[in-house]
């Protein structure tokens, strides 16, 4: 009989639960994860594109369309370059729409769910030590030591492990969101989201479940508007986005008070080594502007676990593989993002836009073919 196969997850985010899910779905390996927190209760709202609706349909954690965790998104309206908005429509979309989600509640179903298959939760991430031995990881917490045979790395943009191994984070840009969440006072959501790009970046808002909303302006760190406190100045972060405040005013929005966080590309130089490999934003953070960040996040967790059962099955090959679809998809993706952005032609002359139509750097992950592997891209 084959002995327990032991792999660690570091995380607790959509990447570290997806991974977690489909190596007990799909081949009963025990799972160890660190302490499963709950999301931050100040993110009320994301994007989930058609794909990303059929990777949780698959790991049995789609929220079947419950208005308060997730409401359809039939279009993208787009204030990007001059001229009339554009949309782009769902309506036609092979998948169906695309959803604004509630990530708090997708978080939890997605904890429920690796819980029901024996995922355990039950080490204590701020403790963790981690070394390799010469045929496993050894790993201890509070609780004591555990070997692992493979371990994944779903700490988000620290990349906890991988740089610990020697993995280089090479960021594409200095970009940080600005971003505040409120509630609509006037019935009759507009389950549409907005893009609107100005002089220092672009701003979107979508409402959210619940009758909430999300808005989000994307700008680079020296860039951002701050008070004399040195906080970012909410007022002067929004004041460019005519048709964004138009449509708050319109649906009574209140927002709360802003906070911002890092919203860069990036992706490491190493992606998978010798029994261990990295997922989501710990392995690569895609532009907000693509709108796949959650479906990659799910998709990657689901190639991860496949890679690490055919690694177990003798396939020596396979996290190199695996590694090399992520590196083929960012490649693919950041072409497309200096295609989007140079699209917006009237500010180009200003740092922003300028930043971005310069080439990425060189020593990013390479030798990728030109398409995205399904999930990665599209």
């Amino acid at each position: 009989m084959r002995s327990a196969f032991t792999v660690l997850v570091i995380g607790n985010g959509p990447a570290a639960l997806a991974t977690a899910i489909e190596l007990r779905r799909s081949a009963r390996v025990e799972v160890r994860l660190t302490a499963a927190r709950p999301a931050p209760a100040a993110r009320h709202g994301d994007s989930l594109s058609p794909h990303g609706r059929t990777l949780l349909e698959r790991l049995g954690a789609w929220c079947a369309a419950h208005p308060d965790e997730a409401l359809p998104c039939h279009a993208i309206r787009s204030q990007w370059g001059g001229g009339p908005a554009r949309h782009l429509d769902y309506l036609t979309h092979p998948l169906g729409p695309a959803w604004h989600v509630d990530r708090a509640r997708l978080d939890a179903r997605l904890r429920a769910r690796a819980a029901q298959l024996g995922a355990r939760f039950d080490l204590d991430a701020g403790s963790l030590q981690v070394d390799a031995g010469s045929s496993r990881w050894r790993c201890c917490d509070t609780h004591g030591p555990i070997a692992a045979h493979a371990i994944v790395d779903a700490t988000g943009r620290a990349s906890w492990l991988a740089r610990r191994l020697g993995a280089i984070r090479m960021k594409h840009d200095r970009q940080v969101a600005c971003f505040a969440h409120g509630t609509a006072t006037r019935a009759g959501v507009e389950a549409v989201g907005l893009v609107e790009s100005g002089p220092a970046g672009w701003c979107y808002s979508a409402p959210a479940p619940s009758g909430r909303w999300t808005v989000a302006c994307f700008t680079d760190a020296d860039l951002l508007p701050r008070g004399p406190d040195g906080r970012p100045d909410w007022d002067r972060c929004i004041e460019p986005y005519a048709a964004t405040r138009g449509r708050l005013e319109a649906n009574g929005v209140r927002l709360a008070d802003p906070a911002f966080a890092a919203a860069d590309s990036a992706c490491l130089d190493r992606l998978a080594g010798t029994a261990w490999l990295t997922v989501g934003d710990a392995a690569m953070s895609y532009d907000p502007l693509s709108a796949h960040g959650l479906t990659v996040a799910l998709q990657s967790g689901i190639d991860a676990a496949h890679a690490i059962v055919a690694q177990r099955e003798g396939d020596s090959a396979a996290l190199d593989r695996y590694a090399h679809r992520l590196g083929a998809g960012f490649a693919d993706y950041a072409r497309e993002r200096r295609h989007l952005y140079a699209a917006e032609t009237r500010f180009s002359h200003l740092p922003y836009w300028h930043r971005r139509l310069a080439p990425a750097p060189a020593s990013s992950p390479a030798a990728a073919p030109p398409f995205a592997p399904a999930g990665y891209g599209r």
